[in-house]
């Protein structure tokens, strides 16, 4: 009698960890780009304000957004959820703030002021945040519900530029944020214009190569 195996997909591992070291570079240079106070993407600006809002900790607040964003993403969208979902919304957050951590154990805080240090530090911090975002959509594991209900709402609005949807939602989580006291930056502004396409770009060269 024949007996039914499952057979993993080609490279699953391989892809998993991927996904991991792209969370992890994202993470760790989120932590950075705060310490920073030049602002951050503009879903890290809105879950900065909101963890404010619920007095708690990044990682928590950032998770909590996410869990009511992916509502949306399983009633229109479900087929953009997989690992690299559950990864990023869980543990990017975390990985967030124990850089932070990490940081505020080695680094005096008044050491941010001082301008070498805060280019310095950008100067790495950003493309490294931009290719760990790359790398795990790369993979094709899933996305998180931030970066996945764009794509829903372009469905529903054809005659309009991924682009252009895009660039509103960005804009729109950025004014959310402020409002809401996250930190909104000379990063964050040039986040919602350019962040979108370079990420897109750079995952399209990593789909080749991985």
């Amino acid at each position: 009698m024949n007996q039914w195996r499952f057979t993993p997909p080609s490279h699953f591992g391989l892809r998993i960890f991927w996904v991991i070291i792209g969370n992890l570079m994202m993470g760790l240079s989120l932590s950075v780009l705060m310490k920073l106070n030049l602002g951050t993407d503009s879903y890290s600006c809105f879950a900065s304000g909101f963890s404010k809002l619920l007095h708690m900790s990044y990682g928590n607040g950032q998770l909590i957004a996410q869990l009511i964003m992916i509502v949306a993403v399983l009633l229109y969208g479900r087929e953009m959820i997989g690992i690299g979902t559950i990864v990023n919304m869980v543990f990017i957050g975390y990985i967030a703030d124990f850089g932070t951590f990490v940081l505020d154990s080695f680094i005096p805080k008044q050491a941010w002021s001082v301008p070498i240090v805060r280019f310095g530090s950008l100067i790495p911090a950003m493309p490294v945040f931009v290719l760990g975002a790359a790398l795990y959509m790369a993979v094709d594991l899933g996305m998180s519900p931030f970066d996945a209900l764009p794509f829903v709402i372009s469905k529903w609005l054809p005659k309009v530029s991924f682009r252009t949807i895009r660039m509103i939602w960005d804009l729109s989580f950025m004014i959310m944020g402020f409002v809401l006291g996250g930190t909104a930056g000379l990063i964050t502004f040039l986040g919602v214009l350019f962040l979108g396409p370079v990420i897109s770009f750079l995952r399209g060269k990593m789909e080749k190569l991985l």
